[in-house]
C-alpha cells in the first residue's frame, strides 16, 4: 500500500501525485548534478565557473526563499505559485542547452547566469512546495512519504546519470548535451503534471 491502510484515499492520491513528482524530478536532479558542471567545462568554464555552479543557488536562496514566502502567503492557491515557479526553473535547463548557439564568445558564463536566475524561481518553488506537502500529508505520515520519495529519487536520478552518461558517448557535442538537458526537461514536466 502507498500509505497506512488508516488513510484516506485522498492521502492516498497524493502521496501517489508525490511519488510521480519526485520520482520524474529525478530526471533532471540526475542529469544536472551528473552533468552540468562538466558541460560548462567543455564550453571553455574555469574552477570558478564550476564553483559559482555550486555557490549561486544557494546565495540567490538566501535572497528570493523570503520575498518567495510572501508571495506563496498572499496566493489564495498556493499550488498555482509553485506550478509556475517550478516550471519556469525547469525551463532554464532548456536555454541552458541553446548556450552554446546563442554566446559563441563566452558561452561557460551565460551557463553561470542562466543556473543564477532560474535558482530565482527555484527559491520561490522550494517554499511554496513545503507550504503545500504540508497540507497534502498529515503530519502522521510525513516520514514515511518522505521516505518514500528519497527511495525514488535516489533510482530515477541514478538511472538518469547512468543512461545521460552513455548518451553522451554516442552523440557529438554539443548536440549530446543539449539533446540530454532537453529530455531532463521533458521528464521535469511530469513532474509538474504530478504536481
Amino acid at each position: 500500500s502507498v500509505l497506512r491502510p488508516q488513510q484516506t484515499s485522498v492521502e492516498a492520491q497524493n502521496a501517489r501525485n508525490l511519488y510521480g513528482d519526485i520520482a520524474w524530478f529525478g530526471v533532471l536532479s540526475g542529469v544536472v548534478s551528473s552533468f552540468l558542471s562538466v558541460f560548462t567545462i567543455r564550453l571553455g568554464g574555469s574552477d570558478m565557473h564550476v564553483g559559482l555552479l555550486s555557490a549561486l543557488p544557494a546565495l540567490v536562496a538566501i535572497f528570493f526563499s523570503i520575498p518567495g514566502s510572501r508571495l506563496v502567503e498572499r496566493e489564495s492557491k498556493p499550488l498555482s505559485v509553485l506550478l509556475i515557479s517550478g516550471t519556469l526553473n525547469r525551463a532554464g535547463y532548456v536555454a541552458i542547452a541553446l548556450v552554446p548557439f546563442v554566446l559563441v564568445a563566452r558561452p561557460a558564463d551565460g551557463v553561470v547566469a542562466l543556473v543564477g536566475l532560474l535558482s530565482i524561481p527555484g527559491a520561490v518553488a522550494n517554499v511554496a512546495f513545503t507550504t503545500m506537502f504540508g497540507k497534502a500529508v498529515k503530519p502522521e505520515n510525513r516520514a514515511h512519504v518522505v521516505s518514500v520519495r528519497s527511495v525514488w529519487v535516489g533510482i530515477t536520478s541514478t538511472t538518469a546519470a547512468l543512461v545521460g552518461g552513455k548518451l553522451l558517448d554516442v552523440i557529438v557535442f554539443p548536440i549530446n548535451y543539449q539533446i540530454l538537458f532537453t529530455l531532463a526537461f521533458a521528464a521535469s514536466m511530469l513532474s509538474i503534471y504530478y504536481l
